[in-house]
């Protein structure tokens, strides 16, 4: 009996160690189509997509895993900011070494034509207080593919800045330097690190807000309806991706 007691014991400490361990460390591996979203309530609409889903460890960063239209895509949620946002593409990349990088989430509007939930497909990425001839384009190919799928979706320029913009007179100031009509807080980065690394990007992001309205208050009603639009935008790209082979 005592020593059923204690098998029972070392197994329970042993689950228990597992689980705090959370994800398994796993070694690097190609995957297809790499994705990155920089918060949870962006990752998830994604993740609720995806078959076969699991999570996974490369050199100490969590990754998601799973299947969308058949192909394997990982997920990153990388944090807000341009820092987290390069420093988790590169790892990214390291683990993965992925085809395709798509970035998919939330934005904020720039100008007064910009409705919320507006979905956008990104063909050129600029950083606040850089000039707008200094933008990184996306792939064209993706960016035509997307267009094609998303007829409603707006094609853009996106501008990146280090914190929030919140008052109409910041934002005109932003939209008139950088040639943009919205603003995020980290598609630059990962722009600057497809190019350097020669792989083909996608960026489509959905407003949060209006001009008229600013991001912080209207991110608790409107964040979520957005990041889950931008998640359906990139799914039908990924699945059409995978009919194409």
């Amino acid at each position: 009996m005592k020593k059923a007691i204690t098998s029972a014991l070392v197994l329970l400490l042993c689950l228990l160690a597992f689980a705090a361990c959370g994800a398994p460390e796993a070694e690097p591996e190609q995957v297809p189509i790499a994705v990155l979203a920089a918060m949870r309530v962006e990752a998830k609409q994604l993740v609720k997509r995806m078959d076969g889903v699991r999570q996974v460890k490369v050199a100490g960063r969590t990754y998601t895993r799973g299947t969308i239209g058949g192909t394997e895509v990982v997920l990153v949620q990388t944090g807000m900011g341009l820092k987290k946002a390069e420093a988790g593409v590169r790892d990214m990349i390291d683990a993965f070494q992925p085809s395709n990088l798509f970035v998919y989430g939330t934005s904020g509007a720039l100008v007064p034509e910009l409705e919320v939930h507006q979905v956008m497909i990104a063909d050129s990425l600029s950083l606040e207080g850089v000039e707008g001839g200094d933008a990184i384009p996306a792939d064209e190919a993706l960016v035509s593919l997307a267009q094609e799928l998303l007829p409603h979706a707006r094609r853009v320029r996106l501008v990146a800045e280090s914190g929030f913009s919140i008052t109409p007179k910041a934002m005109a100031r932003i939209a008139a330097q950088s040639g943009a009509v919205a603003i995020d807080l980290e598609s630059y980065a990962v722009a600057k690190v497809a190019k350097e690394k020669g792989i083909p990007l996608l960026v489509i992001r959905c407003t949060a807000n209006t001009y008229h309205y600013s991001t912080l208050p209207a991110w608790p009603k409107n964040g979520p309806i957005a990041a889950d639009k931008a998640a359906e935008g990139t799914e039908a790209v990924i699945k059409k991706l995978a009919e194409m082979g």
